[in-house]
Formats: C-alpha cells, structure tokens, sequence
C-alpha cells in the first residue's frame, strides 16, 4: 500500500491511513494517517471525513477535538454519509464542539435514520425520537423543515460529485 500510496493512488492512501491508524499489522502512526486521510478527503473519499472526525472526537493519537470532528462530520454529512449525519447529530445533542441544538441534532437524526441508519446497537431513529421527546412541537417541526433542507443541500451536492 505504501508505494501505491507514494505513487498518488487515493484508494491506496485511504487503505494505508486505515491501516496505520488501526496499526494493522504496522506499527500505528496516527500522524501518518491522518496525513493521508486528509489527502483523501480533499480528492472526494467522503469516508476519510468521517474518519478524520472518529480520530478528532475519540482522540486517538491526536488531542481530542469536537471542533475539528464536527468540521470533518460535516464535511461527510454534506455528502450524504449517514453514519456522519448520526454523529454529527450526537455532537449538537451534547453540544460537543458545536453550540447545543436539538433541532440541528433531530434534523440530522432524521436524515440518517431516513435511510433506516444504524451503528453497532445506536439507531437513528431511536436518537431522533429521543430528542424529540424533549422537543416541543414548533421545535419537531422546525427540525423537520430543516431536514428537509439539508437533504436538498445533499442531493445538490452529490449530483455535482457525480458530475465530476
């Protein structure tokens, strides 16, 4: 993977930073991965945003960083990455890294468990509905509104990444 990532092979740079972040066989660099996930990222790999974001949020190798992972989330989340738009859903829950918002966070709750979403046990339909049980119904239905939003902004996006 090394000389084919040396050699500006994306998928290879993609596959090495999940090696070497896991340190899969290799000794683990998380420097070096988030190196290449970066790289990555900027060549239109949605999954390397989102394990930039795992890397900032759980602070592996790295100080944790709720600014940072939001940032990353959003990136993937923009691109209809629904494991992205749950946790960057949990983040305006806790209001980690970003302002508390439990219109944001039902909003991409929504999006994701639109699609029937699940990591591991955690669903998101399970955490939209949670949150709404908090939530008024001006504020489900503002959430609602939103998401319908957002999900434009996705299918705009992904129609201009196909186009590419």
């Amino acid at each position: 993977y090394r000389q084919a990532a040396n050699q500006r092979n994306i998928e290879a740079k993609m596959r090495l930073a999940t090696i070497l972040s896991k340190g899969e066989g290799i000794e683990k660099d998380c420097a070096e991965a988030i190196r290449l996930f970066r790289v990555a990222a900027e060549h239109g790999i949605v999954e390397a945003w989102q394990s930039l974001g795992i890397i900032y949020a759980k602070g592996d190798g790295v100080e944790p960083d709720y600014v940072e992972a939001s940032k990353c989330y959003r990136k993937a989340a923009d691109l209809g990455d629904q494991a992205s738009q749950l946790l960057l859903g949990s983040l305006f829950a806790k209001g980690h890294g970003v302002t508390q918002d439990d219109i944001q966070a039902h909003a991409w709750f929504n999006l994701a468990a639109a699609k029937g979403f699940c990591l591991g046990e955690v669903s998101a339909s399970r955490c939209r509905d949670d949150i709404a049980q908090k939530m008024t119904i001006d504020k489900i239905e503002r959430a609602q509104s939103l998401a319908r939003e957002l999900q434009k902004h996705i299918d705009k996006n992904l129609k201009a990444k196909s186009s590419d």
